[in-house]
């Protein structure tokens, strides 16, 4: 009797020892696969280009995995309502196997950016069955725990990303970080199979009702993302260009005009037209942070080892620093209550601005160590600011609304990733951002991207103040 309650506690020892045990290494694994491979290749991009060229595209590795994680996070909820989790965590650990496996292989850079599409889009759903299968195998009361151990693998793959992409990089090449993460992808394929009477009944015994895909309202995201992220190719004619750009923002727009229109199952909550509302603002507000930030992770990496020759793993853990100041920060905070967030997501705004103007300034002048603080404080703003944006957010939303406003945010977040560097990735092109770039050409194209992420962060600004107009 009294092991029987012992298993089923909200100790460790309950989580560790109970029935979802085993469902928690397959969700831990997932979210790491997922977690750290981003990292990796942002580690990994300045040796990848330098073999295979691509420097002009430099953004699409990021843009079509991003694509591809938005419509596999998606896809999730309408698996998990069709099917057991045990199928669609097998199919999509083995479907990150074979990105990883087509980017090891690829002759070209356009091929290993579609393996990025088909990691992304194996990893979008991996995530999005991870929490699903936390909320099946465990009990409420375990909720918190098992949800602290998937905290700590995104900030353990802070460090151990970058880690694994510099090795594979100074220690042989960049394709044995993917080759690595396509044998790590295999493994859990076997156990997903291994364990697949635990995955398919799941301790709660809940289970989601059915839902039809939204699949030609992701399938205008994605061309709309698509067709900005090609008006960026190098060698694009300008009449093309323009065409591509206005045929990707028309996507976008039919997009968000569409699923306003449909009555259930929305993406994006009601009102999303409505900027100055103060939820919608918000939710705009994620989008332009995101598309505004995400230039530390494609292009820093790159300019620190092409201006400043340092090592791979060196301009790796730049970026991890960031991550790590989230954390740290986030945790210090975590306990604040409701009545400080206008206070403290104005704060956060203000710091992830500061660190912008820095990036701009240390960039192109090759200031090593204001880089790195500049990422640091990127990372200490998203941590005082960002679980209390997601917390505002939803308290602000109409009761029927609370959950679409929630699962909106990581949507938004991605779609900004990816819109933000499509949108960087045409300044490149346009400021000589090439393969054989010289020095100047290369500080030149520096300066000229990291003032174009200030243009999305004006835009969070501005929304920002509509956002906290009222308490």
């Amino acid at each position: 009797m009294q092991t029987s309650s012992l298993k089923h506690d909200g100790s460790w020892v309950g989580i560790l020892s109970g029935p979802g045990a085993s469902v928690l290494v397959i969700v831990i694994f997932g979210v790491w696969l997922h977690a750290a491979d981003a990292l990796l290749v942002t580690t990994m991009l300045p040796a990848i280009v330098a073999d295979l060229g691509g420097t002009a595209s430099l953004h699409w590795s990021l843009t079509f995995y991003e694509i591809g994680s938005i419509i596999g996070a998606s896809a999730s909820a309408y698996l998990v309502a069709r099917y057991t989790l045990s199928a669609p965590l097998t199919l999509s650990a083995g479907l990150f196997s074979i990105g990883c496996l087509i980017s090891a292989v690829a002759p070209n850079f356009e091929l290993l950016v579609f393996g990025r599409l088909v990691q992304g889009l194996a990893g979008g759903c991996l995530v999005g069955l991870s929490f699903v299968a936390i909320r099946r195998a465990f009990p409420p009361h375990q909720y918190g725990r098992a949800m602290a151990c998937v905290t700590t693998v995104w900030a353990a793959s802070a460090f151990l990303g970058p880690l694994l992409g510099g090795i594979a990089v100074g220690f042989g090449s960049w394709r044995y970080g993917f080759a690595a993460f396509f044998l790590q992808a295999l493994l859990l394929m076997m156990v997903c199979v291994w364990r697949r009477d635990t995955l398919a009944t799941g301790a709660s015994g809940t289970t989601l009702s059915p839902v039809s895909p939204p699949l030609a309202r992701l399938a205008l995201l994605a061309a709309g993302v698509s067709a900005l992220a090609f008006a960026g190719s190098e060698h694009i004619h300008p009449a093309a260009m323009a065409g591509t750009i206005g045929l990707g923002l028309l996507c976008l727009l039919a997009f968000v005009l569409r699923d306003a229109r449909t009555s259930a199952a929305r993406i994006l909550p009601s009102g999303m037209v409505r900027v100055t509302d103060p939820m919608s603002a918000g939710l705009w507000m994620v989008l332009c942070l995101a598309a505004s930030t995400i230039a530390i992770n494609i292009y820093v990496p790159f300019f620190l080892v092409s201006l400043l020759d340092v090592s791979a793993l060196t301009a790796g853990y730049v970026i991890a620093t960031e991550a790590l100041f989230w954390t740290i920060t986030a945790a210090l905070l975590s306990g604040s209550p409701e009545h400080r967030d206008r206070l403290l997501i104005g704060i956060g705004i203000g710091v992830i601005t500061l660190s912008a103007l820095g990036l701009l300034v240390s960039v192109p002048s090759g200031n090593f160590w204001l880089i790195t603080v500049s990422a640091i404080l990127q990372g200490i703003g998203f941590g005082t600011a960002w679980a209390l944006i997601m917390r505002r957010i939803v308290g602000l939303a109409p009761e029927a609304e609370k959950d679409r406003a929630a699962a909106a945010i990581p949507t938004l977040q991605r779609t900004g990733f990816a819109i933000g560097a499509t949108f960087l990735g045409l300044i490149a092109t346009s400021s000589g951002l090439r393969d054989g770039a010289s020095l100047a050409e290369l500080t030149q194209a520096a300066g000229w991207i990291f003032s174009g992420s200030l243009i999305p962060l004006a835009l969070s600004i501005f929304l920002c103040t509509k956002f906290l107009r009222r308490g």
